[in-house]
């Protein structure tokens, strides 16, 4: 017990001295700084509106001094489009319009630091990217439109390790959401809860598997991979989700299949998604190109074919297009 008790500490010892070493004084050549300037918005038929929700400018601001690693990214954008609130029509959740919304607003979007051991970075973020956000649309290979499972997506004080080694990655992380409030005893709380992930990169094919569990009753499980098959790359994104109320429980499956072809600077691809295999509704096919003006500039379009979440005998075509500068 003593020999192992010295032998780690020799080895704590020595990893010590070693990332002291590799710590240098503070120099600019330590931060990177990049962006992106983009113009656009969608327009979607269900709602009759045009919002200009692609339309920012995102600074993003990398670090790296030996181990330490650390990322800060900031969003001013522009929104310009109809505002709404939910309301009950014949028991389903209905899109009202309340007028027009035209704001500029600025979102501290990232902001992390860490430290990489060589087989991972550990590190925590003020707001970041969960574990699971790395994985859960590798199967999208769509311009815009694309499904996944609804997972945390950015969420606040999240503690996360992630990191490869010989094709296999993985990634865990805990977090937290912003105050929720009990609807039963009107308390305000924080939502919180943790989400993982393990895959195998082969190149021509990967696949990756990931769950997550949030405080509130909720959790899902997460199938993703793509592939190349040479004449085209084709991805799947499946997911199921389970929802406990105090009522009910409710389960919900959904997959999103894509494809897509590049001819030079010219991306064009496709997808078909069921996000609920209960909602006939819910269904939509969509098919959408990006094309590279120079090795910074860029042009897409997607356009999205479904029915109406209220009328499933109407149907709806969306537009996204968007252009950006990346510096």
């Amino acid at each position: 017990m003593k020999l192992f008790v010295k032998s780690a500490l020799c080895v704590a010892v020595a990893f010590a001295a070693n990332a002291s070493a590799a710590i240098q004084p503070l120099a600019a050549d330590q931060f990177s700084v990049g962006g992106e300037v983009t113009a656009g918005g969608s327009y979607e038929s269900e709602k009759g509106t045009i919002n200009t929700g692609a339309t920012e400018f995102t600074l993003q601001n990398s670090y790296k001094n030996g181990g330490i690693v650390g990322y800060v990214e900031v969003d001013l954008k522009a929104k310009w489009g109809q505002e709404f609130d939910t309301e009950k029509v014949n028991g389903q959740d209905v899109a009202i319009a309340k007028g027009l919304d035209r704001d500029i607003v600025s979102d501290l979007d990232k902001a992390w630091i860490g430290y990489d051991f060589g087989v991972g970075t550990l590190s925590y973020g003020v707001e970041n990217d969960t574990a699971l956000d790395k994985v859960d649309g590798k199967g999208d290979l769509s311009i815009e439109f694309g499904k996944n499972a609804p997972d945390a997506d950015d969420k606040f004080n999240v503690v996360k390790f992630e990191g490869s080694t010989q094709g296999v990655v993985y990634g865990i992380s805990y977090f937290e959401a912003e105050d929720l409030k009990d609807t039963a005893t009107e308390v305000k709380r924080n939502d919180r809860g943790y989400n993982g992930y393990v895959g195998y990169e082969a190149g021509v094919v990967n696949v990756y598997v990931g769950h997550e569990k949030q405080r509130n009753d909720f959790k899902t499980t997460t199938v993703t991979g793509n592939a190349d098959l040479g004449v085209a790359k084709v991805g799947v994104n499946y997911w199921t989700s389970k929802k406990d109320n105090k009522s009910e429980t409710k389960t919900v499956k959904g997959y999103y299949v894509s494809a897509a072809k590049s001819f030079g600077e010219l991306t064009v691809a496709a997808g078909y998604g069921d996000p609920s295999n209960k909602a006939k509704n819910d269904k939509f096919f969509n098919v959408g190109a990006e094309y590279a003006l120079s090795a910074n500039t860029y042009v897409k379009a997607d356009f999205k074919f479904g029915k109406e979440t209220v009328d499933t005998d109407k149907k709806r075509q969306d537009v996204y297009l968007k252009a950006g500068y990346t510096f």
